[in-house]
């Protein structure tokens, strides 16, 4: 582990020299869901895992991709749910404040194999992402973001409760 950190730091700093004109970010962030929905009723955040390329630039505007991948587990049964959420953003450089937003699609992957074998379930539907960054040296940001998922789900009944998934995502990340 000692070696790993290690070489995280090493290949920190070389990169540092790029970072003001990085495309690429890396993340690490705690998911909370919100509100009132099954997710935020009976889920509670692992870890959500980002990476973000934005190759174009445009003054002051960034446009570009991003994939997060994260665990949200529900503590009354052993059933974990797995987040992909792939999008496209567009962000606004400023000093130190870096908003963003990203529309996409997202992926929920529900494992139940441990209690009931042969029942893993999948929802998807649209989601929309708005979040801040803050710079806190030239590769080191502190993030928090907000994610609205709109679940397209036939067989539940037509309600919030169902289909509206709200998660805020708290971390830190790096600009290589």
């Amino acid at each position: 582990m000692r070696k790993l950190l290690i070489i995280y730091f090493l290949l920190i700093s070389c990169f540092s020299g790029f970072s003001q004109n990085s495309k690429l970010h890396i993340d690490l962030n705690y998911p909370f869901p919100i509100g009132d929905n099954f997710i935020g009723k009976n889920y509670h955040g692992i870890i959500n895992f980002g990476i973000r390329y934005m190759p174009i630039k445009i003054t002051k505007i960034k446009l570009g991709i991003s994939t997060n991948v994260g665990v949200l587990k529900y503590p009354q049964v052993p059933v974990q749910a797995l987040m992909i959420k792939p999008r496209l953003n567009v962000e606004l450089g400023l000093k130190k404040l870096t908003p963003y937003a990203g529309i996409g699609y997202s992926f929920f992957k529900y494992d139940y194999s441990s209690t009931f074998p042969g029942t893993d379930k999948t929802n998807d539907g649209f989601n929309l992402n708005l979040g801040i960054q803050y710079k806190i040296i030239s590769i080191l940001y502190l993030k928090l973001d907000y994610d609205f998922i709109k679940f397209r789900i036939e067989q539940l009944p037509d309600i919030s409760y169902n289909k509206n998934i709200m998660i805020i995502n708290i971390g830190f990340g790096i600009s290589i």
